[in-house]
């Protein structure tokens, strides 16, 4: 039996005693874990990675990345193509979508394009058929006339990727406005133990006071920053909060929003 050490200083995980054995498609967590089948042992703390082992007559190693989703995990998958780049762009009353991928092989069914209005509903509303390149590919996708299906307000998009197998993937989430100034606020993690980025998107540039209260409407953190047209991310430190449930305010000069806040220690 060969010993054999894989490293990858990104991944920080290393390969143990690579038989002929193998390490079929698993469903992991950023987080970091550990899972073993046999020989051999995978341990990793950043990323999502995965590794095959396979022998006919010589080692073979595999390495790739997927997203976090619930599907039938296929067997002995070499590289799982990945999404590069998501773009949506509003013109002349219509979604532009964007979007980019790497090694994709002729186990990649379609793309479906998903809509929604509150960013956890999504419908399909399109569906392109993958061209089969390993390199860089490029994908568009234009969703008509938007102000017929919502007069105003906050659509989004992702790119669901659907393998032959039925493994599925998603690209990251896109907003367009369409006749809204509304501010759209999301925080990240939550619930949060120490540090959390907090996404103000806003119409146009402006002022806003960032105030945190408890249950009972006392005021325990305040900030002010500027924001520009579109996404910011501030960072937010709540390590010195106790444990319990929040609410944070983002007012500007002509709205304000609020986000419930749960933490953690």
């Amino acid at each position: 039996m060969k010993n054999i050490y894989i490293i990858i200083t990104l991944l920080c995980f290393t390969g143990m005693h690579a038989a002929s054995q193998s390490i079929s498609r698993h469903i992991v967590s950023a987080g970091g874990g550990r899972f073993q089948n046999g020989d051999i042992i995978l341990s990793y703390t950043i990323g999502e990675p995965f590794i095959d082992f396979k022998s006919n007559g010589d080692t073979v190693i595999e390495a790739g990345f997927w997203p976090t989703v619930n599907a039938t995990s296929p067997p002995d998958v070499v590289l799982a193509s990945r999404f590069i780049q998501f773009s949506a762009l509003l013109q002349n009353n219509n979604a532009l979508l964007n979007w980019q991928v790497v090694n994709e092989t002729d186990a990649t069914g379609h793309y479906e394009v998903e809509r929604s209005f509150n960013a956890i509903n999504f419908k399909k509303v399109g569906a392109v058929q993958p061209r089969v390149n390993t390199g860089l590919i490029n994908y568009s996708y234009t969703d008509l006339n938007l102000s017929s299906v919502q007069a105003s307000g906050i659509f989004y998009y992702r790119i669901k990727q659907v393998d032959k197998d039925g493994y599925v993937s998603y690209s990251a989430t896109k907003m367009i406005r369409v006749n809204s100034k509304a501010i759209v606020l999301s925080l990240y993690p939550n619930p949060v133990k120490n540090m959390a980025s907090l996404s103000i998107d806003v119409a146009q540039k402006t002022s806003a006071c960032i105030v945190v209260y408890d249950l009972n409407g006392r005021q325990v953190k305040f900030m002010q920053a500027q924001l520009s047209e579109g996404q910011n991310i501030l960072n937010m430190d709540m390590s010195r909060l106790a444990a319990g449930h929040y609410l944070l305010k983002v007012q500007t000069a002509t709205e304000n929003k609020t986000v419930p806040i749960i933490k953690i220690n």
